[in-house]
């Protein structure tokens, strides 16, 4: 195994770390890990090293590296573009630097939070990505979404009162009220925001994808239960295309958004390993 610390982009000022295993398995594909917020190269709880340390057991490069001004990666002060845009440019810096300088193709681009929006956009634009797995990602609201939300209130009488109350505070002052008003009864919604893009927008981001025949894989915890409820949604939520034809789900409810307990970080990281090999037919 051979891990190189190295500095890429139009500037140098980014820096990551190229994880090799002894003998790889498959020599033209490599798995981009972005960071997770804000949260340094090593990923929460050191999430994004253990990953690489499993993907090299099993014969495979990883990439892990900071976007502009996160961790060791400065910005370059003469972009004047916004960050969204400044950080796509820098994850396209990366894959050419992997492909120019070390040869690998394909890749795979894994991204928790923030992290899995980003891995969605380059993905979109960039058909070198041959597949994508995000850590609590997209995921909108179906019928039997709001039916999970709704019966654990309806089970509990004091907390049913409190939401008709809520309700009918809200017809009065505003004249309307949906289905969006009735709060979940989680007690760690709190923990986690998101804000999706349009629906309408995603999905015709995953037409694209489902033409070029792009791997998908979510994992879900249960610390995103404002907008996640069950294993199916993801694909629930888009009725009029085949998106089951490239996507794969696994809901870990016991895990919280940052994997801080080792057991729950292990399975994510496993779950993932086995997804790598076994839908890019990598032997063991």
């Amino acid at each position: 195994m051979t891990k190189d610390a190295v500095c890429f982009g139009e500037a140098g000022n980014l820096v990551g770390v190229l994880q090799r295993p002894e003998h790889e398995k498959d020599n033209g594909l490599c798995v981009v890990i972005l960071n997770a917020g804000l949260a340094h190269h090593i990923g929460p709880f050191q999430m994004s090293v253990a990953l690489a340390n499993s993907l090299e057991i099993g014969g495979l490069t990883s990439f892990r590296f900071d976007l502009s001004g996160v961790g060791d990666s400065i910005r370059d002060e003469r972009s004047k573009c916004a960050f969204e845009e400044l950080h796509l440019q820098d994850m396209k810096s990366a894959l050419d630097y992997l492909s120019i300088e070390q040869g690998y193709q394909r890749f795979i681009v894994f991204g928790s939070c923030t992290g899995a929006d980003n891995a969605h956009r380059l993905t979109v634009v960039d058909e070198r990505v041959v597949g994508s797995i995000f850590l609590d990602g997209y995921a909108y609201s179906t019928p039997r979404y709001y039916m999970y939300r709704v019966l654990p209130i309806l089970k509990s009488p004091k907390r049913l009162i409190k939401v008709i109350v809520r309700v009918i505070r809200r017809v009065f002052s505003r004249g309307k009220v949906s289905l969006s008003d009735v709060p979940s009864a989680s007690n760690v919604d709190s923990e986690f925001s998101w804000i999706l893009p349009a629906k309408e927008k995603t999905e015709r981001d995953y037409i694209k994808l489902i033409e070029r025949e792009v791997k998908l894989c979510f994992v879900f915890t249960g610390g995103v239960h404002t907008y996640f409820r069950y294993p199916e949604q993801v694909v629930d939520g888009f009725q009029s295309i085949n998106l089951a034809k490239i996507t794969s789900v696994f809901f870990l409810p016991q895990a919280d958004h940052v994997y801080s307990l080792v057991d729950h970080r292990e399975e994510m990281i496993d779950r993932v390993t086995k997804w790598v090999l076994q839908e890019f037919n990598i032997s063991c």
